[in-house]
């Protein structure tokens, strides 16, 4: 009986040696170690950052370095700091840092069109490193810190309208240094149409319009009623528009002919290139696009007078007019403003003696005319 007690309490006695040793060789593992300005420091806890050291000697608790993977193994905190700070050679196995950050922008994107002045940066690192820009535009700018020691950046900016040419830099603790370039534009102002005519009256299918727009991309107009449907035209802003001092005069003209008679729409819509955009609202006008007619044309002379006689075919008239080409300073004058119940025009005019050349033009309302040329002597 005795033999058996002091057998196990011998048992007991190596069980309590034997979990002193283990303990003293677990809290062993524990250490510090010291890094040197540079140094990279791979762990191998995926969730744990990986970093390098910034300044002139960085600590930190490991508990062993992985050979195989190069990386190193965090120390429980409160077994390292119940030790003395010296540090262990563990240290030495980190690497020297001497490659860049490796920049991924995902936005702005290159070449991009933006409508706002407010973009989101996305910017991605692949290790921890002070990030900023500049715009090259500028021949005063300078570098701005968009964020210290980061993996991501992600927040808006405000940045001008037009194009901008920006450049982003990243660097780590060690100094490498990445750059990248990016171009992009801005156009965040929408198109303003200031004029669409004719605004009333009768139109025959000729539309001025003028509009302010640094980018325009497309001008449109539409036209058109429910009965016969509706068209669009797309007015070339190069050969059909003037721009003068920012803003751009239009003329175009548009076959409506089988609305003749008839109550149309229309209507302009532009884009600029950010696909801003203004349409205006709708008119309603008549429509005319037959000019009228000159069924017959007498000229009766008595001695200086020439007595003209038209019969004319208009419902819509808005002038007659006569030039003498041979006058000492040829212009248009008004020889009839409107014509009597048998659709006659008659006027008597006074000339010098000698040859006359005479252009007469009938106008409607829309716009349309038909013009005569003859020649008188007096």
């Amino acid at each position: 009986m005795e033999n058996k007690k002091t057998l196990n309490k011998e048992i007991l006695t190596l069980a309590l040696f034997l979990t002193v040793i283990l303990l003293t060789t677990l809290a062993s593992a524990e250490s510090w170690a010291c890094f040197s300005k540079g140094q990279k420091i791979n762990f191998c806890n995926p969730r744990t950052n990986d970093r390098t050291c910034g300044s002139t000697q960085c600590l930190m608790c490991i508990s062993n370095f992985n050979e195989q993977e190069k990386c190193y193994n965090q120390g429980n905190f409160n077994a390292c700091n119940s030790q003395s700070t010296a540090c262990s050679p563990i240290g030495n196995s980190g690497e020297i840092d001497t490659q860049a950050p490796t920049m991924s922008i995902l936005n702005p994107l290159k070449d991009k069109i933006y409508n706002k002045k407010n973009i989101l940066l996305q910017i991605l690192l692949d290790e921890r490193a002070d990030l900023s820009f500049i715009d090259e535009s500028n021949n005063r700018g300078k570098w701005t810190r968009l964020c210290q020691d980061c993996k991501i950046h992600e927040r808006k900016r405000s940045f001008k309208d037009g194009l901008n040419n920006i450049s982003f830099k990243a660097e780590d603790a060690n100094d490498n240094t990445a750059l990248l370039n990016i171009l992009f534009f801005i156009d965040s102002k929408s198109p303003k149409i200031f004029k669409l005519e004719p605004k009333n009256g009768f139109t025959s299918g000729l539309f001025t319009t003028e509009f302010k727009e640094d980018n325009p991309k497309s001008l449109i107009l539409h036209y058109g009623n429910p009965n016969l449907g509706f068209f669009a035209k797309d007015i070339n802003i190069q050969t059909e528009c003037l721009l003068d001092k920012g803003k751009y005069s239009c003329e175009t003209s548009a076959d409506i002919h089988q609305f003749d008679s008839m109550i149309m729409q229309f209507w302009l819509e532009i884009y600029d290139i950010a696909n801003n955009n203004q349409t205006t609202k709708r008119l309603n006008l008549p429509v005319d696009t037959t000019p009228p007619l000159i069924n017959n044309l007498n000229i009766v002379i008595h001695s200086s007078h020439a007595t003209f006689i038209l019969d004319i075919f208009e419902k819509n008239l808005d002038s007659i007019e006569y030039r003498d080409n041979f006058a000492l300073r040829p212009a248009w004058k008004t020889l009839c403003s409107r014509i009597d119940d048998d659709n006659i025009c008659e006027k008597q005019l006074t000339f010098n003696s000698g040859s006359h050349n005479i252009d007469i033009m009938v106008t409607d309302k829309a716009g349309n005319s038909i013009s005569r040329n003859i020649d008188i002597f007096i």
